[in-house]
């Protein structure tokens, strides 16, 4: 099953659509939407696209962070519910 899911997540159409949607939430100007970033709460789940205040977002480029600490204002991830 976790090969299913894998396939799923790494489709034409899943990456099309995710695409899609960030390119959407690119008008908001106020707004960041970031790809597969992992939130650093609860079980660190990873969605398709978080999306924060743009504010929030200020990369350091020379020291990274893999868990993003703060909770983004929406949270987009496809159903692994069939």
């Amino acid at each position: 099953m976790l090969t299913d899911n894998v396939t799923l997540l790494s489709s034409l159409k899943h990456n099309y659509i995710c695409t899609q949607i960030s390119k959407q939430l690119q008008r908001y100007k106020q707004f960041e939407a970031l790809p597969e970033l992992t939130l650093g709460i609860n079980n660190s789940p990873t969605p398709d696209i978080s999306v924060f205040p743009k504010e929030l977002i200020n990369p350091n480029f020379f020291r990274d962070v893999s868990k993003f600490s703060q909770m983004p204002t929406l949270a987009i991830a496809q159903s692994t519910m069939i």
